[in-house]
């Protein structure tokens, strides 16, 4: 079924992305990426906790195989929390020994930092400490997701969105002094574009929404006349449902 599913997408001219689960405790994985790199244009991505990317040899074999991009998520700057977030104790450490070994590889890397209520005081000093191991990496930063069983609609989790505006502006302002590539919010677990900070909504890459898009739930009255309303994934209905939502300013051209 991967095969296959690998043959449809690289027929379609699409991206490939392995994912999980946890891709790389398949043991035909390298085969799957060889398939992958043979077939597609694109690099071959995939998204990992990077555990047994750890492993000089395995990975060496996965490039080999040609993997060309990685996504790994890391929540935190230190152990305590990381765990604390994950729910598995001693991950953190182990992710990021695999992120080390990949730093010597020329793999890209995407990190990726997803906000909750719980880590939201970290990111400032998450930031510094991804610039200063992994700097090469780029950084997506998304705002958690209130849409199924994993991540429940809790406002013990849930952070209002104006509790993050100022955190955020902080982070694009520290990631530009530290020259971290850092990116995320524009996608459809990010900010309605009308409440983001000037400094962030300039430095996203924002474009159309294709066609069949899945915007948001809630759209007040207002977004009917917002100029970026075509280019904007909307209230999520899980962040509406979980908390009121935070009022929109229709935005210019």
């Amino acid at each position: 079924m991967v095969r296959e599913a690998i043959e449809l997408a690289a027929a379609a001219n699409a991206r490939i992305t392995l994912t999980g689960g946890e891709p790389t405790l398949n043991p035909q994985l390298s085969e799957l990426i060889a398939l992958a790199k043979a077939r597609s244009r694109f690099a071959v991505g995939l998204q990992s906790n990077a555990i047994r990317l750890a492993n000089a040899d395995f990975l060496a074999t996965l490039v080999s195989a040609g993997l060309g991009h990685v996504t790994v998520s890391l929540h935190a700057s230190h152990a305590e929390l990381s765990d604390a977030i994950t729910g598995a104790p001693g991950t953190f450490v182990q992710t990021c020994a695999g992120l080390d070994q990949l730093h010597r590889t020329t793999v890209t890397v995407n990190l990726n930092f997803v906000i909750t209520r719980r880590n939201l005081s970290d990111l400032l000093s998450y930031l510094p400490m991804v610039a200063q191991r992994w700097p090469r990496f780029a950084l997506a930063i998304s705002l958690v997701a209130p849409s199924s069983d994993m991540v429940p609609r809790d406002r013990e989790m849930v952070p209002r969105y104006s509790e993050v505006l100022e955190t955020l502006s902080e982070a694009w302002r520290l990631a530009r002094q530290l020259r971290l590539a850092i990116s995320g919010l524009e996608a459809m677990y990010g900010l309605p574009l009308c409440l983001a900070p000037g400094d962030v909504r300039q430095a996203l890459e924002v474009t159309d929404l294709p066609d069949d898009a899945d915007k948001g739930e809630v759209q007040p009255p207002v977004c009917a006349t917002c100029a970026l309303s075509s280019k904007c994934y909307g209230i999520r209905q899980g962040y509406a449902k979980c908390t009121a939502p935070t009022s929109c300013v229709p935005l210019p051209g």
